[in-house]
């Protein structure tokens, strides 16, 4: 009788094993997948497939600054004739999607860029020519940061964009208890008068979101216009076969993306100057946000927390709103209209705070900063204000050969290898 419980148990086990590899498989392959149109794409999306985005050093990782999402944020409103319904009032935002299955889409989008002036009143004159015309004057006007405010019809918009993060490590972050959290921020505030971080979530440029499923679901929706209930294969797949789930099987694949690395150099020397880079982080006090290890996961460089960085890397697209305490937020990131009697005093604060991005793999993940503006992680740092004025000031005080070791430690911090990336899911 032993003998035949420890048979089942072994087999139920290994089935569950089996189980679990083929909705990583699944997720593998929903996550890669080109989504058409018939199969419940759009009417609106960024890309075709989760990959397109998330590209860089495997499955999973960051993305360019042409991946990057474009938010409209409504600063005065007017007749603006929008696109969106959540953007109707002060300070509303909505993501402006890249893409649409409507053929009208594109005119709207450019008029709400205020390039309007450059296209024909009538559709049909619009050749590809013409559109490629308007397309460079986008361009153009983003490299001379033209945009950013943008007049049109009595209204005025506020144009942002969002850059693509690396996934790697994310089912580890998911399972860091939010009191965990919450105690890190408050012991860092007792260390570092100067630091006040606020917790909202775990994902999202601004924390606005808690759990990985609730980021994976939401991504789906934002940047693929697809829905769990929507989506559909529309031909037979050798893998998806009858027995998938968008929503689950994407968080399994998601969950299990291996956890960034630091690679050390060759030789005793470069390793000591790694080291020597890695206390400098410290003593310049890049640690009162930037913590290495934060409850169970080590290595992961962040809090997790909300901090004012300053006006520089302000812009207004809806930011989480709560008080210190955690309590839950009042709207999110491209939720709507703000709750009534937000002081614009209480919006300018939060348009400032960001979420101390996790630094592990950081080396891999170029452009930086929430819009990519930043090409180096040297740009990243000397754009830091607000609260982290102190360790810029410390940090340019180092001098270039200590301002190297720093750098020379952030690029450490490396994504995890191509090889294990390739083997998740196969």
């Amino acid at each position: 009788m032993l003998r035949a419980c420890l048979v089942v148990t072994l087999f139920a086990a290994l089935n569950s094993q089996a189980d679990a590899g083929g909705k990583v498989a699944r997720g593998r392959a929903l996550f890669e997948r080109q989504w058409k149109t018939s199969e419940g794409l759009g009417p609106v999306f960024n890309a075709r497939s989760c990959a397109a985005c998330h590209f860089l050093c495997g499955a999973g990782g960051a993305g360019r600054n042409d991946a990057n999402v474009d938010v409209l944020t409504v600063l005065r409103a007017g007749s603006i004739g929008l696109i969106d319904e959540r953007l109707k009032s002060f300070a509303s935002s909505a993501v402006l999607h890249a893409r649409s299955t409507e053929d009208d889409y594109r005119r709207t989008r450019y008029k709400l860029l205020g390039l309007g002036h450059m296209l024909s009143s009538d559709m049909e004159t619009l050749d590809n020519a013409r559109w490629e015309r308007v397309e460079k004057a986008e361009q153009r006007a983003r490299q001379k940061s033209e945009l950013p405010v943008i007049n049109v019809k009595g209204g005025q918009l506020e144009l942002s964009q969002r850059s693509t993060p690396a996934l790697f490590g994310t089912g580890l972050i998911d399972k860091i208890p939010l009191q965990n959290i919450r105690r890190t921020t408050e012991a860092l505030t007792r260390q570092f008068p100067h630091v006040s971080g606020r917790v909202v979530g775990r994902f999202g440029w601004r924390g606005q979101t808690r759990t990985l499923r609730e980021f994976v679901v939401a991504a789906c929706e934002n940047e693929l216009g697809l829905t769990a209930k929507d989506a559909k294969i529309e031909q037979h797949d050798p893998i998806l076969h009858d027995q998938w789930d968008l929503g689950d099987d994407l968080v399994d694949f998601i969950s299990v993306l291996p956890r960034p690395r630091q690679a050390l150099p060759p030789g005793l020397a470069s390793r000591n100057a790694v080291k020597q880079g890695q206390q400098l982080f410290h003593s310049a006090g890049c640690t009162a946000c930037h913590v290495k290890k934060l409850g169970p996961v080590d290595g992961l460089y962040s809090d997790l927390a909300l901090h004012d960085l300053g006006r520089r890397l302000a812009d207004s697209a809806t930011a989480p709103l709560s008080d210190h305490a955690g309590k839950q937020a009042t709207f999110s990131y491209g939720s709507g209209p703000l709750s009534p009697g937000t002081s614009r005093e209480v919006l300018e604060i939060a348009a400032r705070e960001w979420k101390t991005p996790p630094l592990w793999g950081v080396a891999d993940s170029a452009p930086y900063l929430h819009d990519g503006r930043a090409e180096t992680l040297e740009d990243a740092i000397l754009l830091h204000g607000g609260e982290a004025r102190q360790s810029v000031a410390m940090y340019r005080q180092l001098g270039r050969d200590g301002q190297q070791r720093v750098i020379g430690f952030l690029q450490t911090l490396r994504a995890p290898k191509f090889s294990e990336l390739e083997a998740v899911g196969q």
